[in-house]
């Protein structure tokens, strides 16, 4: 499923879960521009169709998060994009070349604060 709000650099949300994935999208649609992907396949695809984000989001646990994961790290254009990981829980876990994690629970505010820091 792939969504589009209107943007000349939107944020890209990749999660695979709806409910989940429209949540953050209605929140960060009211100060950026949004497009959705519900899985690490279909952000690639998208990334190959011309998108270049001005941010991504994914979701940890996310299918096909290690491709979409290790393509992005091998794109130079995409070396500079923002990268926010949202997750259910830290602990110990260390994720490389994240810009920002953002533990579950968060609330809105929280999210449009991390989305309006990386705003180009």
């Amino acid at each position: 499923m792939l969504e589009q709000s209107s943007s000349e650099s939107p944020v890209l949300i990749v999660c695979d879960e709806p409910l989940f994935r429209d949540y953050v999208s209605s929140v960060l649609s009211g100060i950026v521009g949004v497009r959705t992907a519900d899985n690490g396949k279909a952000a690639w695809n998208l990334v190959l169709e011309g998108l270049t984000p001005s941010q991504i989001w994914l979701e940890w646990m996310t299918l096909d998060r290690e491709l979409f994961l290790g393509r992005l790290r091998e794109t130079e254009a995409l070396a500079p994009v923002p990268l926010v990981i949202l997750i259910a829980f830290m602990g110990q876990a260390r994720i490389p070349h994240a810009s920002a994690v953002i533990e579950r629970p968060f609330t809105p505010e929280q999210l449009r604060e991390v989305a309006t820091r990386f705003v180009r």
